[in-house]
Protein backbone atom coordinates (compact mmCIF):
# COMPACT_ATOMS: atom_id res chain seq x y z
CA UNK A 1 0.00 0.00 0.00
CA UNK A 2 1.20 3.51 -0.73
CA UNK A 3 0.70 4.48 2.68
CA UNK A 4 2.95 2.42 3.92
CA UNK A 5 5.98 3.70 1.64
CA UNK A 6 7.95 6.61 1.96
CA UNK A 7 6.56 9.05 -1.10
CA UNK A 8 9.99 10.32 -2.06
CA UNK A 9 13.27 8.67 -1.90
CA UNK A 10 16.01 9.65 0.91
CA UNK A 11 17.66 12.91 0.09
CA UNK A 12 18.62 15.46 3.11
CA UNK A 13 19.72 18.61 1.63
CA UNK A 14 21.61 17.35 -1.16
CA UNK A 15 24.37 19.43 -3.07
CA UNK A 16 23.82 19.91 -7.17
CA UNK A 17 26.23 20.88 -9.14
CA UNK A 18 25.37 22.02 -12.52
CA UNK A 19 28.07 23.21 -15.24
CA UNK A 20 26.75 25.79 -17.77
CA UNK A 21 29.44 26.17 -20.65
CA UNK A 22 30.09 25.68 -24.68
CA UNK A 23 27.24 28.73 -25.04
CA UNK A 24 27.00 30.16 -28.89
CA UNK A 25 25.23 33.15 -29.77
CA UNK A 26 22.66 30.64 -32.53
CA UNK A 27 21.83 28.53 -29.60
CA UNK A 28 20.01 30.78 -27.21
CA UNK A 29 18.91 34.55 -27.49
CA UNK A 30 19.54 34.64 -23.85
CA UNK A 31 22.97 34.05 -24.09
CA UNK A 32 23.50 36.65 -20.95
CA UNK A 33 21.42 35.15 -19.20
CA UNK A 34 23.14 34.11 -15.85
CA UNK A 35 21.43 32.71 -12.34
CA UNK A 36 22.76 34.14 -9.27
CA UNK A 37 23.12 30.95 -7.04
CA UNK A 38 22.13 29.42 -3.52
CA UNK A 39 25.76 28.28 -3.21
CA UNK A 40 29.03 28.98 -3.77
CA UNK A 41 30.17 29.95 -8.40
CA UNK A 42 33.21 29.41 -9.47
CA UNK A 43 34.24 30.90 -12.51
CA UNK A 44 31.75 33.32 -12.08
CA UNK A 45 33.61 35.68 -14.30
CA UNK A 46 31.69 37.70 -16.84
CA UNK A 47 31.59 36.31 -20.38
CA UNK A 48 33.40 38.11 -22.90
CA UNK A 49 32.15 38.88 -26.69
CA UNK A 50 33.64 38.80 -29.83
CA UNK A 51 32.28 41.63 -32.36
CA UNK A 52 30.05 38.86 -33.84
CA UNK A 53 28.64 38.37 -30.53
CA UNK A 54 30.35 34.49 -29.86
CA UNK A 55 31.81 33.77 -26.91
CA UNK A 56 35.76 34.44 -26.12
CA UNK A 57 37.93 32.07 -24.51
CA UNK A 58 35.38 29.53 -23.16
CA UNK A 59 34.75 30.73 -19.81
CA UNK A 60 33.83 27.74 -17.37
CA UNK A 61 31.30 28.67 -15.21
CA UNK A 62 29.46 25.94 -12.01
CA UNK A 63 26.92 26.69 -10.14
CA UNK A 64 26.05 25.02 -7.05
CA UNK A 65 22.44 24.98 -6.28
CA UNK A 66 20.85 23.30 -3.66
CA UNK A 67 17.64 21.54 -3.99
CA UNK A 68 16.53 20.42 -0.44
CA UNK A 69 14.61 17.11 -0.98
CA UNK A 70 13.49 15.66 2.05
CA UNK A 71 12.54 12.12 3.23
CA UNK A 72 8.61 12.29 3.08
CA UNK A 73 6.64 9.63 5.78
CA UNK A 74 3.40 11.53 5.63
CA UNK A 75 0.34 9.14 5.22
CA UNK A 76 -1.44 9.18 1.76
CA UNK A 77 -4.77 10.81 2.71
CA UNK A 78 -6.84 10.38 -0.47
CA UNK A 79 -5.87 8.36 -3.79
CA UNK A 80 -6.52 9.45 -7.07
CA UNK A 81 -8.10 6.52 -9.01
CA UNK A 82 -9.57 6.45 -12.69
CA UNK A 83 -11.11 2.68 -13.21
CA UNK A 84 -8.55 0.79 -12.06
CA UNK A 85 -5.74 2.52 -12.29
CA UNK A 86 -3.64 4.25 -9.13
CA UNK A 87 -2.65 8.27 -10.80
CA UNK A 88 -1.10 8.74 -7.50
CA UNK A 89 1.14 5.84 -7.67
CA UNK A 90 1.79 6.90 -11.22
CA UNK A 91 2.67 10.59 -10.61
CA UNK A 92 5.39 9.43 -7.00
CA UNK A 93 6.84 7.12 -9.61
CA UNK A 94 7.13 9.78 -11.97
CA UNK A 95 8.35 12.00 -8.98
CA UNK A 96 11.33 9.52 -7.98
CA UNK A 97 12.31 9.21 -11.87
CA UNK A 98 12.90 13.40 -10.85
CA UNK A 99 14.79 13.03 -8.09
CA UNK A 100 17.11 9.81 -9.82
CA UNK A 101 17.29 13.02 -12.37
CA UNK A 102 18.50 15.24 -9.84
CA UNK A 103 21.00 13.04 -8.22
CA UNK A 104 22.67 12.68 -11.28
CA UNK A 105 23.15 16.31 -12.02
CA UNK A 106 20.76 16.14 -14.40
CA UNK A 107 17.97 18.30 -14.68
CA UNK A 108 17.84 22.10 -16.13
CA UNK A 109 15.25 24.61 -16.02
CA UNK A 110 15.43 24.95 -19.78
CA UNK A 111 14.24 20.92 -20.68
CA UNK A 112 12.76 19.92 -17.22
CA UNK A 113 9.92 21.72 -16.02
CA UNK A 114 7.63 18.96 -15.35
CA UNK A 115 10.39 17.30 -13.37
CA UNK A 116 11.38 20.39 -11.26
CA UNK A 117 7.26 20.79 -10.30
CA UNK A 118 7.13 16.99 -9.11
CA UNK A 119 9.96 17.77 -6.90
CA UNK A 120 7.38 20.22 -5.04
CA UNK A 121 4.87 17.06 -5.69
CA UNK A 122 3.27 19.89 -8.47
CA UNK A 123 1.68 17.24 -11.20
CA UNK A 124 1.82 19.41 -14.44
CA UNK A 125 -1.23 18.42 -16.98
CA UNK A 126 -1.34 19.95 -20.34
CA UNK A 127 -3.19 18.09 -22.82
CA UNK A 128 -1.13 18.18 -25.86
CA UNK A 129 2.63 18.25 -24.65
CA UNK A 130 4.40 15.47 -23.23
CA UNK A 131 6.70 17.39 -20.81
CA UNK A 132 5.39 15.25 -17.92
CA UNK A 133 4.93 11.77 -19.02
CA UNK A 134 3.03 9.27 -16.60
CA UNK A 135 3.44 5.10 -17.19
CA UNK A 136 -0.29 4.84 -17.55
CA UNK A 137 -2.29 4.01 -20.74
CA UNK A 138 -3.53 6.53 -23.57
CA UNK A 139 -7.19 5.69 -22.48
CA UNK A 140 -6.42 6.20 -19.11
CA UNK A 141 -4.86 10.05 -20.05
CA UNK A 142 -8.01 10.89 -22.39
CA UNK A 143 -10.02 10.01 -19.23
CA UNK A 144 -7.49 12.68 -16.86
CA UNK A 145 -8.12 15.56 -18.90
CA UNK A 146 -12.08 14.59 -19.73
CA UNK A 147 -12.22 14.76 -15.78
CA UNK A 148 -10.47 18.04 -15.57
CA UNK A 149 -12.10 19.69 -18.35
CA UNK A 150 -15.64 18.48 -16.57
CA UNK A 151 -14.16 20.37 -13.33
CA UNK A 152 -12.71 23.44 -15.03
CA UNK A 153 -15.39 23.76 -17.93
CA UNK A 154 -15.33 26.63 -20.83
CA UNK A 155 -18.29 29.13 -20.50
CA UNK A 156 -19.73 30.20 -23.23
CA UNK A 157 -18.68 33.94 -24.38
CA UNK A 158 -22.09 36.07 -24.63
CA UNK A 159 -23.05 36.45 -28.58
CA UNK A 160 -22.84 40.57 -28.53
CA UNK A 161 -18.96 40.54 -27.57
CA UNK A 162 -18.42 38.23 -30.56
CA UNK A 163 -20.15 40.14 -32.76
CA UNK A 164 -17.99 43.69 -31.29
CA UNK A 165 -14.76 41.69 -31.45
CA UNK A 166 -15.35 40.74 -35.32
CA UNK A 167 -16.75 44.14 -36.21
CA UNK A 168 -13.90 46.22 -34.63
CA UNK A 169 -11.17 43.45 -35.84
CA UNK A 170 -12.38 43.52 -39.43
CA UNK A 171 -12.62 47.96 -39.45
CA UNK A 172 -9.37 48.06 -37.84
CA UNK A 173 -7.81 45.32 -40.58
CA UNK A 174 -8.43 47.88 -43.22
CA UNK A 175 -8.87 51.37 -42.16
CA UNK A 176 -7.14 53.92 -40.03
CA UNK A 177 -7.31 54.10 -35.78
CA UNK A 178 -10.20 56.71 -36.40
CA UNK A 179 -11.97 54.51 -38.19
CA UNK A 180 -11.74 52.05 -35.73
CA UNK A 181 -12.81 54.34 -32.79
CA UNK A 182 -15.77 55.32 -34.46
CA UNK A 183 -16.66 51.74 -34.86
CA UNK A 184 -15.86 50.89 -31.31
CA UNK A 185 -18.57 53.34 -30.39
CA UNK A 186 -21.45 52.39 -33.17
CA UNK A 187 -20.76 48.48 -32.27
CA UNK A 188 -21.61 49.59 -28.49
CA UNK A 189 -24.41 51.70 -29.40
CA UNK A 190 -26.07 48.81 -31.31
CA UNK A 191 -25.81 46.01 -29.27
CA UNK A 192 -25.79 47.24 -25.75
CA UNK A 193 -29.63 47.42 -25.60
CA UNK A 194 -31.81 44.19 -24.05
CA UNK A 195 -28.80 43.00 -22.74
CA UNK A 196 -28.66 41.26 -19.02
CA UNK A 197 -26.62 42.98 -16.76
CA UNK A 198 -24.15 40.31 -16.65
CA UNK A 199 -24.00 40.66 -20.59
CA UNK A 200 -23.75 44.30 -20.74
CA UNK A 201 -21.20 44.48 -18.01
CA UNK A 202 -18.95 42.18 -20.58
CA UNK A 203 -19.42 44.15 -23.64
CA UNK A 204 -18.66 47.67 -21.73
CA UNK A 205 -15.43 45.62 -20.76
CA UNK A 206 -14.94 44.54 -24.10
CA UNK A 207 -15.40 48.21 -25.14
CA UNK A 208 -12.76 49.62 -23.02
CA UNK A 209 -10.01 46.70 -24.22
CA UNK A 210 -10.79 48.25 -27.81
CA UNK A 211 -10.69 51.68 -26.73
CA UNK A 212 -7.07 51.01 -25.42
CA UNK A 213 -5.86 49.25 -28.34
CA UNK A 214 -7.25 52.13 -30.62
CA UNK A 215 -5.55 54.88 -28.15
CA UNK A 216 -2.25 53.12 -28.30
CA UNK A 217 -2.27 52.04 -31.90
CA UNK A 218 1.62 53.43 -32.44
CA UNK A 219 2.68 51.99 -29.01
CA UNK A 220 0.78 48.99 -29.37
CA UNK A 221 2.29 47.59 -32.68
CA UNK A 222 4.83 49.97 -34.20
CA UNK A 223 7.33 50.07 -31.25
CA UNK A 224 9.79 46.99 -30.48
CA UNK A 225 8.68 45.15 -27.31
CA UNK A 226 11.81 44.70 -25.87
CA UNK A 227 11.24 46.34 -22.33
CA UNK A 228 9.25 44.09 -20.06
CA UNK A 229 6.89 46.91 -18.85
CA UNK A 230 5.98 48.26 -22.28
CA UNK A 231 5.15 44.97 -23.40
CA UNK A 232 2.97 44.14 -20.13
CA UNK A 233 0.80 47.78 -20.46
CA UNK A 234 0.28 47.95 -23.47
CA UNK A 235 -0.41 44.03 -24.51
CA UNK A 236 -1.55 42.07 -21.59
CA UNK A 237 -2.65 44.33 -18.92
CA UNK A 238 -5.60 45.68 -21.86
CA UNK A 239 -7.03 42.07 -21.22
CA UNK A 240 -6.61 41.46 -17.27
CA UNK A 241 -7.20 44.59 -15.48
CA UNK A 242 -10.54 45.60 -16.69
CA UNK A 243 -12.18 42.27 -15.48
CA UNK A 244 -11.20 42.45 -11.73
CA UNK A 245 -11.22 45.75 -9.31
CA UNK A 246 -8.15 47.44 -9.29
CA UNK A 247 -8.01 47.38 -5.15
CA UNK A 248 -7.72 43.44 -5.91
CA UNK A 249 -4.66 44.33 -8.03
CA UNK A 250 -1.44 43.89 -6.15
CA UNK A 251 2.12 45.60 -6.93
CA UNK A 252 3.56 43.80 -9.55
CA UNK A 253 7.75 42.79 -8.47
CA UNK A 254 6.46 42.75 -4.95
CA UNK A 255 7.35 39.70 -2.66
CA UNK A 256 4.23 37.36 -2.42
CA UNK A 257 2.63 36.87 0.76
CA UNK A 258 2.11 33.69 0.63
CA UNK A 259 5.45 33.31 -0.95
CA UNK A 260 7.05 35.21 2.45
CA UNK A 261 4.90 33.25 4.63
CA UNK A 262 5.34 29.87 3.54
CA UNK A 263 9.55 31.23 4.21
CA UNK A 264 8.65 32.37 7.20
CA UNK A 265 6.81 29.65 9.00
CA UNK A 266 8.81 27.02 7.41
CA UNK A 267 11.89 28.47 8.02
CA UNK A 268 12.66 28.04 4.53
CA UNK A 269 15.89 29.26 2.95
CA UNK A 270 14.96 29.02 -0.76
CA UNK A 271 13.81 31.49 -2.98
CA UNK A 272 11.20 34.00 -2.71
CA UNK A 273 8.71 35.01 -5.39
CA UNK A 274 7.63 38.27 -6.88
CA UNK A 275 4.85 37.98 -9.18
CA UNK A 276 4.48 40.26 -12.19
CA UNK A 277 0.73 40.02 -11.56
CA UNK A 278 -1.83 39.22 -8.61
CA UNK A 279 -5.08 39.03 -7.37
CA UNK A 280 -5.61 39.12 -3.91
CA UNK A 281 -8.84 39.00 -1.60
CA UNK A 282 -8.88 40.52 1.87
CA UNK A 283 -11.69 38.94 4.10
CA UNK A 284 -12.18 39.05 7.81
CA UNK A 285 -10.38 35.49 7.93
CA UNK A 286 -7.24 36.87 6.69
CA UNK A 287 -5.35 37.78 3.36
CA UNK A 288 -5.70 35.48 -0.13
CA UNK A 289 -3.82 35.60 -3.16
CA UNK A 290 -5.99 33.25 -5.48
CA UNK A 291 -4.17 34.62 -9.25
CA UNK A 292 -0.82 35.29 -9.91
CA UNK A 293 1.07 36.05 -13.29
CA UNK A 294 4.36 35.96 -14.25
CA UNK A 295 5.07 37.75 -17.30
CA UNK A 296 7.70 38.15 -20.30
CA UNK A 297 8.63 40.51 -23.26
CA UNK A 298 9.13 39.00 -26.98
CA UNK A 299 13.08 39.35 -26.62
CA UNK A 300 12.81 37.16 -23.31
CA UNK A 301 10.53 34.34 -24.93
CA UNK A 302 12.63 31.33 -25.11
CA UNK A 303 12.33 28.24 -23.59
CA UNK A 304 14.84 29.10 -20.97
CA UNK A 305 12.93 31.78 -19.43
CA UNK A 306 9.62 30.56 -20.13
CA UNK A 307 10.35 27.66 -17.93
CA UNK A 308 11.86 29.22 -15.22
CA UNK A 309 8.82 31.72 -14.99
CA UNK A 310 6.68 28.33 -15.20
CA UNK A 311 8.55 26.63 -12.29
CA UNK A 312 8.56 29.81 -10.11
CA UNK A 313 4.30 30.04 -11.07
CA UNK A 314 3.19 26.38 -10.36
CA UNK A 315 5.50 27.02 -6.58
CA UNK A 316 3.61 30.25 -6.16
CA UNK A 317 0.66 28.73 -6.86
CA UNK A 318 1.17 25.64 -4.33
CA UNK A 319 2.20 28.41 -1.97
CA UNK A 320 -1.22 29.96 -2.25
CA UNK A 321 -3.25 26.35 -1.29
CA UNK A 322 -0.78 25.54 1.57
CA UNK A 323 -1.85 28.66 3.08
CA UNK A 324 -5.20 28.20 2.28
CA UNK A 325 -4.96 24.56 4.32
CA UNK A 326 -2.33 24.71 6.87
CA UNK A 327 -2.42 28.63 8.03
CA UNK A 328 -6.06 29.63 7.54
CA UNK A 329 -7.59 26.23 8.23
CA UNK A 330 -9.73 25.95 5.02
CA UNK A 331 -11.85 22.61 4.48
CA UNK A 332 -13.30 23.37 1.37
CA UNK A 333 -11.77 21.91 -2.08
CA UNK A 334 -10.53 25.40 -3.62
CA UNK A 335 -8.07 26.40 -6.66
CA UNK A 336 -5.53 28.97 -7.46
CA UNK A 337 -4.81 30.58 -10.66
CA UNK A 338 -1.96 31.28 -12.49
CA UNK A 339 -0.88 33.36 -16.03
CA UNK A 340 2.03 32.54 -17.89
CA UNK A 341 3.03 34.98 -20.75
CA UNK A 342 5.80 34.56 -22.64
CA UNK A 343 5.56 37.23 -25.69
CA UNK A 344 2.89 36.92 -27.32
CA UNK A 345 1.74 33.97 -26.13
CA UNK A 346 -0.18 33.67 -22.78
CA UNK A 347 -1.37 30.28 -20.89
CA UNK A 348 -4.25 29.93 -17.84
CA UNK A 349 -3.27 27.57 -15.18
CA UNK A 350 -5.48 26.16 -11.98
CA UNK A 351 -4.13 24.28 -9.51
CA UNK A 352 -5.81 22.38 -6.73
CA UNK A 353 -5.36 19.29 -4.17
CA UNK A 354 -8.35 17.43 -4.32
CA UNK A 355 -6.07 14.27 -3.48
CA UNK A 356 -3.21 13.77 -1.38
CA UNK A 357 0.56 15.09 -2.54
CA UNK A 358 -0.52 15.47 -5.98
CA UNK A 359 -1.06 19.61 -6.29
CA UNK A 360 -2.66 19.45 -9.88
CA UNK A 361 -1.75 22.19 -12.44
CA UNK A 362 -4.15 21.66 -14.89
CA UNK A 363 -3.80 24.30 -18.44
CA UNK A 364 -6.92 24.92 -18.62
CA UNK A 365 -6.64 27.45 -21.68
CA UNK A 366 -3.97 29.31 -23.61
CA UNK A 367 -4.35 32.51 -26.13
CA UNK A 368 -2.29 34.67 -28.65
CA UNK A 369 -1.58 38.18 -28.15
CA UNK A 370 -2.52 40.42 -31.25
CA UNK A 371 1.01 41.26 -32.54
CA UNK A 372 -0.63 44.20 -34.97
CA UNK A 373 -3.79 45.21 -36.43
CA UNK A 374 -3.89 42.54 -38.93
CA UNK A 375 -4.09 39.95 -35.96
CA UNK A 376 -6.74 41.61 -34.34
CA UNK A 377 -9.33 39.05 -34.79
CA UNK A 378 -7.14 37.16 -32.05
CA UNK A 379 -8.78 39.85 -29.07
CA UNK A 380 -12.12 37.52 -29.25
CA UNK A 381 -10.48 34.12 -28.14
CA UNK A 382 -8.22 36.75 -25.73
CA UNK A 383 -11.31 38.07 -24.24
CA UNK A 384 -13.17 34.40 -23.98
CA UNK A 385 -9.93 32.87 -22.07
CA UNK A 386 -10.17 35.99 -19.89
CA UNK A 387 -13.58 36.18 -18.96
CA UNK A 388 -13.52 31.95 -18.50
CA UNK A 389 -10.77 32.57 -15.51
CA UNK A 390 -12.71 35.34 -14.07
CA UNK A 391 -16.23 33.25 -13.87
CA UNK A 392 -14.01 30.19 -11.76
CA UNK A 393 -12.04 32.76 -9.42
CA UNK A 394 -15.14 34.58 -8.55
CA UNK A 395 -16.57 30.88 -7.81
CA UNK A 396 -13.18 30.24 -6.08
CA UNK A 397 -13.66 33.80 -3.98
CA UNK A 398 -17.25 33.28 -2.79
CA UNK A 399 -16.18 29.44 -0.89
CA UNK A 400 -13.20 31.60 1.14
CA UNK A 401 -14.73 31.88 4.89
CA UNK A 402 -15.49 35.76 6.44
CA UNK A 403 -14.66 34.31 9.78
CA UNK A 404 -11.56 34.85 12.06
CA UNK A 405 -9.16 31.79 13.18
CA UNK A 406 -7.84 31.90 16.53
CA UNK A 407 -4.42 30.32 15.83
CA UNK A 408 -3.81 29.51 19.52
CA UNK A 409 -5.90 26.67 19.85
CA UNK A 410 -5.09 23.58 19.17
CA UNK A 411 -6.75 21.61 16.42
CA UNK A 412 -6.71 18.10 15.28
CA UNK A 413 -5.21 18.70 11.63
CA UNK A 414 -7.96 18.59 9.17
CA UNK A 415 -8.05 16.38 5.76
CA UNK A 416 -6.80 19.15 3.92
CA UNK A 417 -3.68 19.26 6.11
CA UNK A 418 -2.82 16.29 5.90
CA UNK A 419 -2.66 16.69 1.99
CA UNK A 420 -0.10 18.81 1.79
CA UNK A 421 3.59 18.20 0.91
CA UNK A 422 6.35 20.81 1.93
CA UNK A 423 7.54 22.78 -1.16
CA UNK A 424 10.99 22.12 -2.46
CA UNK A 425 12.58 25.07 -2.79
CA UNK A 426 13.89 26.19 -6.10
CA UNK A 427 17.35 27.85 -7.08
CA UNK A 428 17.67 31.20 -7.42
CA UNK A 429 18.14 32.16 -10.92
Amino acid sequence: MLSNQPVTAVYHYRVLVFEINHYRADDDKDLDYVPESTGSTTGSKKRKKSSKGVEESGTKHTYVLVWNLYEDWKQIVVEWTIDDTNISDAFFRFKRFAESKANRHELKFSEHPGEILALNSILLLEENSVRVQLNISSAIRAKIFEQMRAMYPKYDLPKVVEDMSNRCAQVARKQTREALEEEIDNAYSDLRTNLSPSDKKLLRISQNVWNHIAENWRTSFDSPRTIEDTHVHHSIHPFLRPFSPMDRIGQANKLSFVSASRKTNDNDQGEGHKPDFTITVNKRSGKFEVVFGLFKSPCKSSCHFANVDLVDLGVLMKDSLDNMYKEKRIELDMAVFGIHAFGYNVRVYAMDLSYGAVYRMYLMGEFELPKSNISLCLVENALHEVENLKNFVEEYIERLPSYTTNNDIVRTPTEKMRMIRKTVATPRK
